[in-house]
Parts: C-alpha cells; sequence; structure tokens
C-alpha cells in the first residue's frame, strides 16, 4: 500500500478531490493531509474540517494574499512544511492547488536523503492559465479532468498529463425536472470575480421577463463583488448541487458551477463574460449580454440534440458522463504510486 499526502489551500481545490482520496483510503492506502488555508479566502476557513477524515501532517497558514505575491514569498511556509514531509517520507504528494501558492513549490524545495516522492498536480477549475501549468510544469504529472485539457499540453509534458475525472460530480444525481416555461422556481446565478452593470441589468431584465426571483452564488473568494445586485445571496457553503435542485435555471460566467448544472440536467446558461465563452463547444454560451439571448440559449437546451451535444462535452471534460470518475481517479494515482517507486 502506498503513503500519500495530500495538499490544499481552501475547501473547493479540495473538493474536486477529496473523493478520489476517500477512496484511495478505503482502498487501504495511508492517506494525509498537508494543510494552506489561504487566509485571504473565506473558503479556506472550513479546510480543517474538509479534511478532519485523515490523519494531518500540519497547517500553515497563507496570511499574505495569492494573487499578486511577490517572487520568493512562500520561501519561509515551505520550509517549515517540507520537514514533516521529509519525516513522513511519503510515496506521492497530490497537490490539489498547483497553480499558484506554495504547493508547487515543494518539489522544488525537496531534496535530502531517502526516495523522493511522485509529486503530482492537480487541475483546479474549468477556466484556467494553462500556459501557467505548462510554464511552470514543476511537478512530476499532472491530472486533469478530462481528455480535452490533456490535448492543450505541449508535447514536451504530453506523457506525463493525466485524464483523471472530475469526481465530485459523481455525488450528483440528474432528477427529472419540468420544462423551463412551466418551471416557476427561482433562476440561480453563480458569480465570479466582477459583476458590472451590464451584467447586473441582464440578471434583473431576465428577473422581469420570466418573473421568476433571482438567487445569487457568490464565489467564496470575490462575495463582495456581487452584493451590488440587490439580489438575495444564498449561502456558499451550502452544496451547489442542493441549489441547483431548487431553481429552474443556472446562468453564469466561467464559472466550473456549469458542469454541475449539466451534471444535474438542469438548464444552463454561460454569459460572454470572464471567459464563459470557453464553454463554447457545449452550445450553452449566449450570444449576447441580453436576456433575450440567455432564453434563446436555454429553449435551446430542450431539443435532442442539444442534449446530446452537452453530454458529449460532459465526458471530454470531465471524463465520463455519470459516474466512475472516482474509481478512474483513484486508479491513476495508484498507477503513478507504483510508477514512482524503486
Amino acid at each position: 500500500m502506498a503513503s500519500i499526502v495530500f495538499t490544499a489551500i481552501n475547501t473547493r481545490s479540495l473538493a474536486n478531490w477529496s473523493p478520489v482520496l476517500r477512496e484511495l483510503e478505503r482502498r487501504g492506502h495511508e492517506v494525509r493531509s498537508l494543510l494552506f488555508p489561504h487566509c485571504a479566502d473565506p473558503d479556506s476557513a472550513g479546510l480543517e474540517d474538509a479534511a478532519s477524515w485523515c490523519r494531518p501532517a500540519g497547517v500553515f497558514p497563507l496570511r499574505e494574499s495569492l494573487w499578486g505575491a511577490a517572487p520568493g514569498t512562500w520561501g519561509s511556509v515551505v520550509a517549515q512544511a517540507i520537514e514533516p514531509l521529509r519525516s513522513i517520507g511519503p510515496d506521492a504528494v497530490l497537490m490539489t492547488a498547483c497553480h499558484a501558492g506554495p504547493e508547487p513549490e515543494l518539489a522544488v524545495a525537496w531534496s535530502g536523503g531517502g526516495r523522493r516522492p511522485v509529486f503530482i498536480g492537480c487541475q483546479h477549475g474549468f477556466v484556467q492559465n494553462w500556459e501557467g501549468y505548462w510554464s511552470n510544469f514543476c511537478f512530476d504529472h499532472l491530472l486533469v479532468f478530462g481528455q480535452t485539457f490533456r490535448q492543450l499540453a505541449p508535447s514536451r509534458v504530453a506523457e506525463r498529463v493525466h485524464v483523471a475525472g472530475l469526481a465530485k460530480l459523481d455525488a450528483i444525481v440528474t432528477v427529472p425536472r419540468p420544462a423551463f416555461a412551466d418551471d416557476r422556481r427561482p433562476i440561480l446565478f453563480a458569480g465570479q470575480r466582477t459583476c458590472t452593470e451590464e451584467l447586473t441589468a441582464v440578471l434583473r431584465t431576465l428577473a422581469d421577463v420570466t418573473r421568476r426571483e433571482i438567487l445569487v452564488r457568490p464565489h467564496p473568494e470575490h462575495r463582495d463583488a456581487v452584493r451590488a445586485t440587490g439580489m438575495p445571496l444564498v449561502d456558499h457553503h451550502e452544496p451547489i448541487a442542493a441549489q441547483i435542485d431548487r431553481c429552474s435555471l443556472v446562468v453564469t460566467t466561467g464559472s466550473t458551477v456549469v458542469l454541475e448544472a449539466i451534471a444535474a440536467g438542469a438548464p444552463v446558461a454561460v454569459l460572454p463574460v470572464e471567459r464563459g465563452e470557453l464553454y463554447a463547444d457545449a452550445g450553452v454560451v449566449a450570444t449576447g449580454m441580453n436576456a433575450a439571448d440567455v432564453l434563446a440559449v436555454v429553449e435551446a437546451q430542450a431539443a435532442d440534440v442539444s442534449r446530446a451535444r452537452v453530454r458529449e462535452f460532459l465526458v471530454r471534460v470531465t471524463g465520463a458522463e455519470k459516474g466512475g470518475r472516482v474509481a478512474m481517479g483513484a486508479d491513476v494515482i495508484e498507477r503513478l504510486c507504483g510508477a514512482g517507486k524503486a
């Protein structure tokens, strides 16, 4: 059996991979946590609770913001965290947020006697600065959600990029829904970094035209950005699947919530801002910033051909249409742990 240490900076980065880690523990592997709560992010407050199912290897709070951090910011915390890592001597270190912060620096900092662990980075979300991953490929392997993302890898690292699924989607159950025109439940807007006057106007017009309440789920790290809408905010600690189940439509920009809405079988409309246009292959992106464009996207999703397109998209970007992603991810990590043993 393998010894695996995972790292995390907030609960949402851990949530993508937690089902896989728990499956690895169920299979008999030793799984431990090395946590770096990002204090500037409210979503880091529950990180220790989210990882309480396994033995801790250490907790090292990040007092500085990840965004705009100067080079060398994380030197001290990495130097502290590497010590318990060396004492454990794991077979693998799984970094659930290797796109920023101290996690990717662990592999660079590793030195000393004993066998070096396999350092495995993980995709953080659907919309990513992929060039940052490729230019700073300081880990041995990178796990991505689906084949779409593996195909983005340059040839020099392609063999070290592996499709591992988006495991958290396995827990989402698709339930029958009434036709959107007959479904009078609220509309859920999942916010991201910004909320412009134009975006707010779209939501207000959509509420007027459909005669439905708009509920706003703020991004955990950018809650203040959506307060200006004046619309009711829902608790970002509540599982998104439960909120989707209570709503007739999900509207967002470049959020990974799109994938959760698709998995739940809910209509979804993506506004073409904050890189929402990257969802174009799913056929769910509005052509413009107005309520009519949003409703046109929703109407189109009622067609069989559109539903098939969305299902095919889900397979390409999350590894499966329905279940099996948890086992997929665990299988990949087991294989990489084995490849790291000499």
